[in-house]
């Protein structure tokens, strides 16, 4: 008797369950997606081949900052008129002094060569208007 009842109580059971959230357990009972797997897969191993990369390389660090060249006697200050990247230093520690038109500092600067030939192509324009004035100049 009393397993009839068990039995009968496994059944409601059974049917209690399905009724009350079948939504639920057809979640809990469904394998999970293969996309989604494949997705966590794919973001750990490339979480995982970040930190192996930034561990194994070595980077390059490159550092800017705004900068003046002074005298020790205050004489007077250099700068630089557009920004870049030090290419040579011409500084002798064994030379107290130096000479008008010495070049201390090589910039290298990728900004200033589009500047560099549109000042040669103005400069081409009026060497050729310069030419043609001073020929009708000479015919007048």
């Amino acid at each position: 008797m009393i397993s009839k009842i068990k039995n009968k109580l496994k059944i409601k059971d059974e049917q209690l369950k399905y009724d009350f959230l079948p939504s639920m357990l057809e979640i809990t009972e469904r394998p999970p997606e293969k996309l989604s797997t494949v997705l966590f897969i794919a973001v750990v191993l490339c979480m995982i081949s970040i930190l192996v990369w930034s561990k194994l390389t070595k980077l390059d660090i490159a550092v800017s900052a705004p900068c003046n060249v002074a005298s020790d006697k205050g004489v007077f200050t250099l700068t630089a008129k557009k920004a870049g990247v030090v290419e040579s230093v011409g500084w002798n520690p064994d030379e107290d002094t130096y000479g008008e038109g010495t070049v201390l500092v090589t910039l290298k600067s990728e900004s200033a060569e589009p500047e560099i030939a549109e000042l040669q192509y103005q400069k081409e324009i009026l060497e050729i208007q310069d030419r043609v004035y001073t020929k009708l100049y000479e015919a007048v």
